[in-house]
């Protein structure tokens, strides 16, 4: 896994969210179970937190559409990859800060290995109305929180980056379920730190 450091005003936060929509890699037949019915959101434990108190957040992709989905079985909060949670600082106080990145690249698949095998054999199955989630503690911000108001948003991603248009076409309609893969945009959260001087939590 790599790790870059980026040190930035916030003020001049200005990072875009990847464009949200289905991977042109997959089929029309997919895209259209897909649409309305992958929901991706994350949550915070609470909404005020003291300064240097851990943030933990909760994120998770759900089925609410009428069929049966394929998701990448393994959750995680990184920056690229597959099955990951993609956090974004979209707001914070006026202070600098050092914003990590993390993110890693999967080793190849076999050159035999079909797409329609390796989603049957290694991939969850999300019945609808389930949830596949992913918990840690913040840590896009790699220096102390100054108090303030910070906002978050977070979009889901399966990148498949070995994982050509052509290899995924030649089977993937031997799936009884589609795949979800592609980028899912999911909700914004707040929350607010308070200074070293502040007494109660509000949750």
């Amino acid at each position: 896994m790599r790790i870059r450091r980026l040190l930035l005003l916030a003020g001049l936060i200005g990072s875009a969210l990847m464009a949200s929509g289905q991977d042109s890699r997959m089929s029309d037949r997919s895209k259209e179970v897909f649409k309305g019915a992958v929901e991706v959101s994350v949550s915070r434990d609470k909404h005020s937190y003291k300064q240097g108190e851990p943030i933990w957040l909760t994120a998770q992709i759900k089925n609410v559409g009428e069929a049966s989905v394929f998701v990448f079985p393994r959750t995680s909060f990184e920056d690229d990859g597959d099955g990951v949670f993609i956090v974004r600082v979209t707001e914070t106080p006026k202070c600098k800060f050092v914003f990590t990145n993390h993110a890693g690249t999967p080793a190849p698949p076999t050159k035999d290995l079909r797409f329609a095998d390796y989603v049957q054999s290694s991939w969850k199955l999300l019945k609808p109305g389930k949830s596949l989630q992913a918990q840690n503690v913040f840590r896009k911000i790699d220096s102390p929180l100054c108090p303030g108001k910070y906002a978050l948003t977070v979009t889901y991603l399966t990148e498949l980056f070995w994982w050509t248009g052509e290899r995924i076409h030649a089977s993937e309609s031997e799936l009884p379920f589609p795949a979800v893969f592609g980028v899912y945009r999911g909700n914004a959260i707040t929350f607010q730190v308070q200074g070293t001087d502040w007494k109660t939590s509000d949750h």
